[in-house]
């Protein structure tokens, strides 16, 4: 089977039949062209804000008849070669015709699923009219007859009116037309009712005199009474109501004065309520307080009774309330039997402190920043400000300096050494900057210079385990280590929440407080190093275990690189393009022929979770640039649930079936009851001599992680079968000894 673009477009679709792609697949790994061209048309697909090809003039797509024809294996062989010859030079052409291809494979390669209640939906209605209605051409003579399109056509006859009608009464409820009247009959019918409703309510006497009593009773010119004086009032006047009735039956009259009503202030100090006590236990008959009916309490003999008599009868006001009716000051006692509510006091909102200025400085080093719009990482210039929430990763070998500070005032010194990640966190309370570590190596220097109490405190944030640190005495140095947790067995998400490393003090003191339990250790240089528990919510600097007093390398180093080393990284560092993310430009590195550089590439792709080329350094020919690769999946597998589907679909894409399943199966690790168990060895052992190296290289690294290194690495994935052959007797011969990598 040739290698053309098309068998390549159908070997990275999985359309071949095994035995083809199995052939494809040998002749891809043979010719470096052909690697080349696979990775290409992989990236041209993916690759973001790619230009469209022009629709006319230089530059403009070919006929989209031809395109069909090509990818349906129709197109002429002149016009074949024409084509993959434009789609080879122009990365836009090209990445139309792999995603055309990838799309009519999808449609193709599963049929149309229609719903079964669409379908009985589609049943129902049926035919709008009978085949009859159409008339013939025989039929109507006469009738003109209209072009159609295909090689025949029908000529719909005139249909009589009656005929019409009847295609109408043939219509489906939900499809005839209803005349207006039944259109609008039942929001007629809504308002109707709304509006009887809303007259009723209106119109009800019962419902309105306690509103019309309220609002008359909230006219008076002084203070209302107290809840036993208006109990009173309502007495009198029902009392009153039903002498004036016996008086109007008898003939007398009684008129009432137009002039206001005096009445006497009421001391303030006594608790009313709301004043609807009396409305409430009597709404018939109401009365109004600016005309109440005169009380009589001797027989009508008169024609007119003063409105005096019928006030009720009540005590001389004070002192006090006559100074308050003239405007003169109220000297009020207070009534200790009155409720006072208490006024609930407001909580204060929690002080910030203003937040440092954290700056990058490293002149040398190469410090990358996250785009979370496009979700891409691009090399941070130098003395560009860093803010609270921007995610950070100093690849290997680079170290790469943040200065924190006030303007001129310097206060720390961070160091992020290679292979770190970490976020900026935002001021709190007590601290004025922080930092959320994922991984890697951290130093921290206290810069301030004044006396020991002008200490240096921020945020720790690992996982979901949250610190305090101060740094207590000027020129205090502290280096933090974070060690990501890889899984054991497919679906392991503990990753996600555990992790290993720890905090020490090479000079000067430091406080730790943690913030869950409010626990505190104050470490020095002779407590050596804290490991972390990393379990969760429970994550602590574990004072009580046992510690390494002796200070690590990369602590006493500062992260200072040797002479070899920094030659290393000034050549890596020309890699990076300011323009361009590190997909882009670091990407293609994985495959240089310097094993240096692959390895340093594939490393910086671990630290930035770059899914894409981190697959495909697993099939380079480097070894190092492999393990760097595998460390780095590892590392990225349990940092989200949705990771380990998005890498099952990255394998089927690249892999086949079976081998794509392998490397899955390898990805997710094995535990130590694994490296026990008869089968699992035995598969691991048999994925030694797998014709895929990705497949060599993880059983491999998970055999010698499991054993110790019981065999040291005299085994090689990338060496020919017959070199490879040796050790993978020696391991079979193992298995068949002890039943299993590690007997029990």
């Amino acid at each position: 089977m040739r290698l053309t673009l098309r068998t390549l477009l159908a070997y990275l679709d999985d359309i071949l039949e095994p035995a083809q792609a199995k052939e494809i697949g040998e002749k891809i790994q043979e010719s470096p062209l052909a690697t080349s061209l696979v990775s290409k048309i992989q990236d041209v697909v993916r690759r973001r804000r790619i230009s469209a090809p022009e629709l006319s003039g230089p530059g403009s797509a070919p006929d989209p008849n031809i395109v069909a024809e090509y990818l349906d294996n129709t197109l002429a062989p002149d016009g074949v070669a024409d084509l993959e010859k434009i789609c080879l030079e122009s990365d836009p052409h090209l990445a139309e015709v792999a995603a055309c291809h990838q799309i009519l494979t999808l449609v193709l390669g599963k049929p149309v699923e229609i719903d079964t209640k669409l379908r009985e939906h589609m049943y129902a209605h049926g035919a709008v009219a009978p085949p009859q209605e159409f008339a013939s051409e025989k039929e109507q003579p006469h009738t003109p007859k209209v072009a159609g399109v295909g090689s025949g056509h029908f000529v719909l006859g005139t249909t009589p009116q009656a005929e019409m009608k009847k295609i109408e009464d043939r219509l489906p409820s939900e499809l005839a037309h209803r005349p207006m009247w039944r259109r609008t009959a039942l929001y007629l019918a809504l308002a109707a009712i709304l509006g009887l409703w809303a007259y009723s309510f209106f119109t009800e006497p019962t419902l309105t005199e306690p509103l019309r009593s309220g609002s008359n009773r909230a006219v008076g010119k002084t203070d209302e009474p107290t809840s036993s004086e208006g109990e009173a009032l309502v007495d009198d006047a029902l009392q009153t109501s039903v002498e004036d009735s016996v008086s109007d039956d008898a003939g007398e009259t009684v008129e009432e004065e137009s002039q206001p009503i005096e009445i006497a202030a009421v001391d303030p100090s006594v608790a009313i309520g709301d004043g609807r006590e009396g409305l409430d236990e009597f709404t018939e008959p109401s009365y109004e307080p600016e005309t109440l009916p005169a009380q009589q309490t001797e027989p009508a003999d008169s024609a007119e009774t003063p409105l005096e008599s019928s006030l009720p009868e009540t005590d001389p006001p004070s002192p006090n309330e006559l100074a308050a009716v003239d405007g003169g000051t109220v000297d009020v006692t207070p009534d200790p039997e009155a409720f006072t509510p208490p006024v609930p006091s407001a909580v204060p909102a929690p002080v910030m402190l203003a937040p440092y200025d954290l700056q990058y400085v490293s002149n040398s080093g190469v410090l990358l920043r996250h785009d979370a719009a496009t979700d891409q990482w691009n090399a941070l210039p130098y003395r560009s400000m860093l803010y609270a929430g921007e995610e950070v990763a100093s690849p290997e070998p680079f170290e790469s300096r943040i200065t924190v500070g006030d303007g001129a005032e310097l206060a720390a010194e961070v160091s992020l050494l290679g292979g770190t990640r970490l976020q900026a966190m935002a001021a709190s309370e007590k601290t004025r900057f922080g930092l959320s570590i994922d991984q890697g190596r951290v130093i921290l220097v206290n810069r301030i210079k004044g006396d020991e109490e002008s200490l240096v405190s921020f945020s720790l944030k690992i996982r979901n385990d949250e610190w305090q640190v101060d740094l207590l005495t000027p020129d205090t140095i502290v280096g933090i280590e974070v060690v990501p947790h890889t899984p054991t067995g497919v679906r392991d998400m503990t990753g996600a929440t555990k992790y290993a490393g720890g905090i020490q003090v090479q000079t000067g003191s430091i406080r730790l407080i943690e913030l869950l339990s409010e626990r505190v250790t104050e470490l020095q240089p002779g407590d050596g190093q804290k490991s972390f528990s990393g379990e969760g919510n429970e994550g602590q600097a574990d004072g009580d275990g046992e510690s390494l007093v002796q200070s690590p390398e990369w602590l006493t180093s500062g992260g200072v690189l040797s002479s070899i080393a920094q030659r290393m990284a000034d050549r890596y560092r020309q890699e990076f393009i300011a323009e361009q993310p590190i997909s882009q430009s670091i990407r293609p590195v994985v495959k240089d022929r310097r094993p240096q550089n692959s390895e340093l590439a594939a490393k910086t792709l671990a630290v930035t979770d770059r899914l894409d080329g981190l697959l495909d350094a697993l099939s380079v020919s480097h070894e190092e640039t492999r393990i760097a690769a595998i460390e780095g999946l590892r590392n990225w597998l349990p940092r989200n649930e949705q990771n380990g589907a998005k890498l099952n679909l990255e394998l089927q894409n690249r892999f086949r079936a079976d081998t794509a399943e392998a490397l899955n199966r390898l990805l997710w690790g094995y535990s130590e009851s694994d490296a026990k168990d008869e089968f699992t060895s035995k598969e691991l052992v048999d994925w030694l001599d797998h014709d895929e190296v990705a497949v060599r290289e993880l059983a491999a690294y998970h055999i010698h992680r499991l054993t110790g290194g019981a065999f040291g690495r005299s085994y090689r994935a990338g060496l020919s079968p017959k070199d490879r052959e040796p050790s993978v007797r020696r391991w079979r011969e193992h298995v068949e000894r002890y039943g299993a990598l590690v007997a029990e």
